[in-house]
């Protein structure tokens, strides 16, 4: 089924608990987008995921200057993306398979805001996820939300989400991920495969 769908990507969360693996002794895959208590990024991130994906919004904060802010927003802008439109030809249509379908080249939508503090997680991030969210549910033309967080400050955010119709899906490291999030969604994935070479067994 094609789904219009957006993503709503944690980045404080993602890098947090990325840092954290990586202490733990994880190895990160090849190609691996890094940039301190900023940003992580892989293009195996959005492997596997649907065809009418029609924003992916990176957010993120950092400390430092104007030129610094701007430098940061304009890395992540640059990364790019590969996804499949609808399904044409005979039989196409929203809800049913054609025979053809075209692949489309997006980019990351960055949101980067300034804190004070290395040390401190700033609301912004939390606050405009919330926001924007909250209106692209609103207006009607969404189908579903991406949101790539394991913050449990989701919760009530899912929970009204859900209730205007629109299907959650999560997808999350499993590091520091809230124990409720998962039951708490339409589709939970831990996504620990796309940024770290496996286990060994």
């Amino acid at each position: 089924m094609y789904e219009r769908v957006m993503y709503f990507i944690d980045g404080e969360n993602l890098v947090c608990r990325y840092q954290e693996m990586l202490g733990h002794g994880r190895q990160p895959l090849n190609a691996i987008k890094h940039e301190r208590d900023v940003y992580v990024w892989h293009g195996d991130l959005m492997k596997g995921e649907p065809r009418g994906i029609m924003r992916v919004n990176y957010y993120t904060s950092a400390v430092g200057n104007d030129e610094r802010i701007l430098r940061l927003n304009n890395e992540l802008k640059e990364i790019s993306y590969s996804y499949q439109g609808p399904r044409y030809g005979v039989g196409g249509g929203r809800f049913s398979a054609g025979s053809r379908c075209e692949t489309y080249t997006g980019f990351v939508f960055p949101c980067v805001f300034k804190k004070p503090s290395k040390s401190r997680k700033t609301r912004s991030v939390d606050i405009n996820i919330t926001i924007d969210i909250l209106h692209y549910s609103s207006i009607g033309n969404l189908d579903a939300v991406y949101l790539v967080s394991g913050d449990g400050d989701f919760l009530p955010l899912i929970r009204e989400v859900m209730r205007k119709g629109v299907r959650v899906y999560l997808l999350a490291l499993s590091s520091g991920l809230n124990q409720h999030l998962p039951n708490s969604v339409d589709k939970y994935e831990c996504i620990d495969d796309r940024l770290f070479q496996p286990l060994n067994e």
